[in-house]
């Protein structure tokens, strides 16, 4: 069969023999550096992609051979390690019968070198499930049906020191409405260490949720990083690059981890909320705030999947906004300082401050919000502020928040009286006309 590269996501590689997920990948070893990997073909059109401080990505080199069909591919590495590849192909005009027989192939090759791909149901599987196929091998491939999209995919998953998995999607090519044009994609993840299945929880109800103490400014120990979300991206995003929008709300259970319910997703039945469930797993909370347990506590957690950034929504950087959140002006310090009852500003913040921080999901979902800020006066009338009431929680208002205070500029002395030091009531709303 003759295959196409395949998405930004999947680029190009080198021919060679797979070895075990522990070493990598023919030349290309697990724990190797970026210039090592570029050494294995030095005339090939190498491109660098980073992703964020410790992570970045590889593209460019020469094609790899599995079951006679040409494979591009994306190399990854972690702290400038080599750390996964992920290979894709695409071919044009077939039928669902002949892409699963693609995908069987793929499958028969890859488990002469790694054994059965036998791991159960992988969380990255969408769909709902129609047939599971067995090959000689003993390897399971899971197939599903992807109303939404007119698609069908398939799944056959490895685990052990590492993790592999090869998949397929099949679909028309210019949607239901041209369904003899049609495409079939297959791809290929071999990760050097695999990801721990999250583990099986209850979510929980509305009323355990309703009747739970609220968290309205979490401060998260862990989250997913770039390759978590590269892992989850649900089939809309590779299919019709659609980004997307889901609101969980989750209950904090042992170690500060989360046990999440999708309240709400955007689009529709696009599986944005399954893959948002998936990334709650990453998320994890200190089992103490404020010197008060978290556990049993609530918190809203909203996950907005873009295409420019997988991480930070568009034209905002949330990394100084976090770094306010964690400067925050202590209850005390606030209960310390004088109030300014009647504040005189010589600036505040403009239309462009609130269009730049308005969160890009809450405006998505045509959400309004409103927070109370308690700040302290600061050198040249500057604020530092301490987030109070947010309106609605978990939509990203309380840092959006933040990131338009620091328009505000309070005179330097009131009725002739010095305003440094002391502190002023701020709320800041948000509109969308």
């Amino acid at each position: 069969m003759r295959f196409a590269a395949m998405c930004a996501l999947a680029l190009a590689l080198s021919s060679g023999a797979l070895a075990a997920p522990a070493q990598g990948l023919g030349p290309y070893a697990f724990g190797m550096t970026v210039e090592q990997a570029k050494a294995t073909a030095p005339e090939a059109p190498w491109a660098d992609h980073g992703l964020d401080g410790r992570q970045s990505s590889l593209s460019g080199g020469p094609s790899l051979a599995i079951a006679g069909a040409d494979y591009s591919a994306w190399f990854a590495f972690q702290d400038g390690r080599l750390d996964a590849i992920r290979l894709a192909h695409e071919e044009r005009d077939v039928t669902s019968a002949q892409c699963d027989a693609a995908l069987s192939a793929a499958v028969l090759d890859l488990e002469a070198k790694f054994g059965p791909f036998s791991a159960p149901r992988d969380p990255f599987e969408y769909g709902v499930r129609i047939d599971t196929r067995r090959t000689a091998g003993g390897s399971e491939v899971r197939g599903y049906v992807l109303d939404s999209f007119n698609q069908r995919t398939g799944y056959a998953t490895w685990r052990g020191e590492g993790y592999v998995q090869a998949s397929s999607r099949f679909a028309p090519r210019g949607g239901a409405r041209s369904p003899a044009d049609t495409a079939c994609a297959i791809s290929i993840v071999i990760e050097r260490n695999a990801a721990p299945l999250p583990p099986a929880l209850t979510p929980p109800t509305p009323e355990a949720f309703g009747s739970a103490q609220s968290i309205d400014n979490p401060q998260w120990l862990e989250r997913p990083d770039g390759a978590a979300f590269v892992r989850n991206l649900p089939p809309a995003m590779m299919s019709f690059s659609t980004g997307g929008d889901a609101l969980l709300y989750c209950l904090v259970i042992e170690d500060g981890r989360l046990n999440c319910a999708v309240g709400r997703e955007w689009p529709r039945n696009m599986w944005f909320g399954q893959a948002a469930l998936n990334l709650s797993h990453y998320y994890r909370l200190p089992t103490e705030m404020d010197g008060a347990p978290t556990l049993g506590k609530r918190v809203f957690l909203p996950i907005h999947f873009s295409l420019p950034d997988l991480r930070t929504p568009p034209g905002v950087d949330l990394a100084p906004l976090r770094r306010l959140a964690e400067q925050q002006p202590s209850a005390g310090d606030i209960a310390a300082a004088a109030l300014i009852e009647t504040p005189v500003w010589t600036e505040r913040p403009s239309g462009e401050a609130f269009a730049r921080y308005y969160p890009p999901d809450a405006l998505d979902w045509g959400d309004e919000g409103r927070v109370e800020l308690d700040c302290l006066v600061q050198a040249e009338g500057a604020l530092l502020c301490r987030l109070g009431k947010v309106e609605p929680a978990g939509e990203g208002f309380d840092l959006a928040a933040l990131g338009v205070a620091q328009s505000f500029r309070i005179a330097p002395e009131i009725d002739g009286a010095p305003t440094l030091g002391k502190r002023v009531h701020v709320v800041v709303a948000f509109r969308i006309s």
